[in-house]
């Protein structure tokens, strides 16, 4: 049955239960139960999911992970019909399972468990929808392979490994991948190294609005590393991770906002060696670069 028919299959329920109530009014509401919109839809999959409905076993085991719409949730039964969808080449199916098992939801944490998934899910398989990853899905799963590989959680350490995930994840657009590329340019790690192509790679992520690549930008032009020291560019992309993270001298430090609490504390210094023209021309520089990024 497609997803489409689920939909209406639970419409038509839902309004039935609807009428229903409106003409049972002698009796008195309270005492009426009816199943929630999450549980129609777990009985509506649940019958092609028994006859071996991939994108039904998928369906129905997402539901219990995420008790969604009043869905009963149940992470044994989750990960029973997510393992069955996902050994039949279900991508999405073994991208979720990946993550039950790296992160110990409802189950034991199982790191390996999590990584084998993961190979599994970045696979080229038959065509269809939902049994090869979108480009950003994909991305996504190749970032993670290259974080397992680079600590090695659940597989033996690798750098190259590592590095070659990333990569791969980088080129599709994901930004968090892309600076941690220029990284290994930078460091010279799994290959020489380079810092022009550190900074290609940094930049293409500061594009996307990620604090981490504006940072690692102002540190470059700051240092002078890769490019010839300028003030004016690095109190740029200080000014760019602030505005990002949306931070002030007073925001509480947390997770988000060390780093853009860092580049104000950066900036800040920065300000006390520039003249007021270069204050001017990187306060320029900064808004057309915010104006450009945000359109």
């Amino acid at each position: 049955m497609a997803i489409s028919q689920y939909i209406i299959s639970f419409f038509f329920v839902a309004c039935v239960l609807s009428a229903s109530c409106v003409e049972s009014n002698q009796v008195d509401e309270s005492s009426q139960s009816f199943p929630s919109p999450g549980k129609l839809l777990q009985k509506a999959y649940s019958k092609d999911a028994e006859a071996g409905s991939a994108t039904a076993q998928f369906e129905l085991g997402f539901l219990y992970y995420s008790g969604k719409n009043g869905a009963e949730q149940d992470y044994e039964k989750a990960r029973e019909w997510l393992t069955k969808s996902a050994e039949q080449d279900y991508s999405e199916a073994q991208m979720l399972l990946a993550a039950i098992y790296n992160d110990g939801i409802g189950t034991k944490k199982n790191p390996s468990e999590a990584v084998r998934w993961l190979q599994k899910a970045i696979e080229k398989k038959k065509p269809g929808k939902n049994y090869n990853l979108e480009s950003n899905e994909l991305a996504a799963a190749y970032c993670c392979l290259g974080q397992d590989f680079q600590t090695g959680e659940g597989v033996k350490q690798d750098s190259d490994k590592a590095f070659n995930f990333y990569s791969k994840a980088a080129e599709l657009g994901d930004a968090k991948a892309q600076v941690l590329v220029g990284s290994f340019y930078s460091l010279g790690v799994s290959v020489k190294e380079d810092q022009k192509e550190a900074i290609k790679w940094f930049e293409k992520a500061a594009k996307q609005g990620d604090v981490t690549g504006l940072c690692a930008l102002g540190e470059c032009y700051k240092e002078g590393k890769g490019v010839p020291q300028n003030f004016v560019e690095a109190y740029k992309w200080y000014s760019l991770a602030v505005a990002v993270g949306n931070v002030s001298t007073y925001s509480p430090i947390t997770r988000e906002t060390v780093l853009p609490i860092s580049a104000l504390k950066f900036r800040d210094e920065l300000a006390k060696q520039m003249t007021p023209e270069q204050l001017a021309d990187g306060q320029k520089r900064t808004e057309k670069f915010w104006s450009d990024m945000k359109k």
